[in-house]
């Protein structure tokens, strides 16, 4: 696998970092950000954010699988088994956290974040046969059913204030998926 360029890498940490800066500002939402407040922000022109994204959607979708990028086989197994618990070991978790609150009346990036966390379980799931194996329905569609229910529940929690813990959590997800 080819290693990629220190300069890209900074580039992109950069981008993301603003944009999940200028998120976390009161008020801010993600329909009220832009690409130039996020390029200007980062210090980075226009022109490198569109040779990288197409927009600031894909800045945060593709950013966020990066940090995905990083779990090993035992973190896959947790994330399908006890998704509360492996949430509070991401990157950014206390930022990420307000973006979500702040933007749960955002359909399409709820959509965006939804077919993303699909991919993920799916790949989760693909990686890790013998979890697979023990499926009774089509990969994609508990994919689905699995990530949705992840990010209702999550949403839910985050609403609640976190009232219950992530292990509680886990016992409340583990159960409602049977």
């Amino acid at each position: 696998m080819k290693k990629e360029d220190l300069r890209v890498k900074r580039t992109r940490k950069l981008l993301f970092d603003s944009l999940i800066r200028l998120l976390n500002k009161p008020g801010m939402t993600f329909e009220g950000v832009t690409v130039q407040q996020i390029c200007e922000d980062a210090m980075v022109h226009r022109s490198t954010f569109y040779s990288h994204y197409t927009d600031k959607y894909d800045l945060f979708i593709v950013e966020l699988g990066r940090l995905d990028d990083r779990l090993d086989e035992a973190d896959r197994v947790m994330r399908l088994k006890k998704p509360f618990t492996m949430m509070q070991k991401l990157d950014y978790l206390e930022e990420l956290e307000h973006v979500f609150l702040a933007n749960q009346n955002d359909v399409y990036l709820a959509n965006r974040l939804q077919q993303s966390f699909k991919k993920n379980i799916e790949r989760d799931l693909t990686l890790l046969s013998a979890e697979a194996d023990k499926l009774d329905v089509p990969l994609d569609m508990y994919a689905e059913f699995h990530s949705g229910t992840i990010a209702m529940l999550h949403m839910w929690w985050l609403r609640q204030d976190k009232a219950y813990t992530a292990e509680e959590m886990d016992g409340y997800f583990e159960r409602l998926m049977g």
